[in-house]
């Protein structure tokens, strides 16, 4: 019978050794693995990010200006005139010639505008007339005369209201009705217009540009509308004259002193040798401008 002896030195030995093999094989795979790059989990926790997408260009937003103010375009009138700058109402003509424009508003009434006419047509003078839609349906004779007799026929709106105070479709409705009725009546169609109690603002302005009307105020005011007496009508009117002037009276049966004065105001800028034309001509010989 043979007795086997084991030998606990050398088997210790070569377990140390396996021991030391093994650990060199872990180690050597621990390098390999951190040498191979990972995306993140896509449920990655807090703190860990994604690089960051390049910003989108945003693309130009669409242009709100009017189209008459776009860049390359150029049609209408007021494409024309926004070409030149800013709009703006016409107060007076810029011009050292002794020129003025004798203008009336008429808003209602049929007593006072035939005696301005008739005043008119004896000093043979022509004059600017701003009317109102309503009282051109209302009294056709008198516009009719007014064009037999070569006034230029001018737009004082529809309904006697501040534009100002109103919504950019409102103003757009209340410019058209009345240019519809004066037109109608008459067979003219304005181009000037001085809105109802000369109120306006920036969006009146570009309203009534885009519609082809020009807006006109007035440098020299007679208050004939107050009635406050024939010489104070005359002598305001005198004093406040100037080449280039835009003379605002009305003729309208609320100013009921007007026919009176209106001859000695007539006789008064004469003296002074002024001459007289309505607005267009006086814009003829100069630029319109607001002081």
């Amino acid at each position: 019978m043979k007795v086997f002896y084991f030998n606990f030195l050398k088997a210790k030995r070569g377990l140390a050794l396996a021991v030391v093999l093994v650990g060199i094989g872990l180690v050597f795979t621990g390098l390999m693995l951190a040498e191979t790059p990972q995306a993140p989990p896509a449920n990655a926790p807090t703190g860990v990010t994604a690089p960051a997408e390049p910003e989108k260009i945003k693309p130009p937003a669409a242009s709100t200006a009017p189209a008459s103010q776009v860049a390359g375009n150029n049609s209408g009138v007021a494409g024309a005139t926004a070409a030149k700058g800013k709009l703006h109402a016409i107060y007076k003509v810029k011009t050292e010639r002794k020129a003025v424009a004798l203008t009336f508003d008429i808003s209602w009434g049929d007593k006072v505008p035939g005696p301005v006419m008739d005043t008119l047509k004896k000093y043979n003078l022509k004059s600017t007339f701003f009317l109102s839609g309503p009282w051109v349906g209302q009294y056709p004779e008198f516009p009719k005369r007014l064009v037999k007799e070569g006034h230029e026929i001018a737009s004082h709106g529809h309904r006697h209201i501040d534009l100002d105070r109103e919504s950019r479709e409102k103003v757009r409705e209340e410019i058209m009705t009345a240019h519809q009725s004066i037109k109608e009546v008459t067979g003219v169609a304005p181009k000037l217009i001085r809105t109802p109690n000369g109120a306006y603002n920036d969006m009146v302005l570009e309203v009534a540009d885009q519609l082809g009307y020009r807006v006109i105020q007035w440098s020299a005011d007679s208050l004939d509308w107050k009635n406050p007496g024939v010489d104070a009508i005359v002598n305001r009117t005198l004093d406040k004259v100037h080449p280039g002037a835009i003379i605002l009276m009305h003729a309208s049966d609320t100013c009921l002193q007007t026919p009176e004065a209106l001859p000695r105001v007539i006789e008064g800028l004469k003296a002074r040798g002024y001459e007289f034309m309505t607005v267009s001509k006086l814009l003829e010989i100069g630029p319109g401008v607001t002081s």
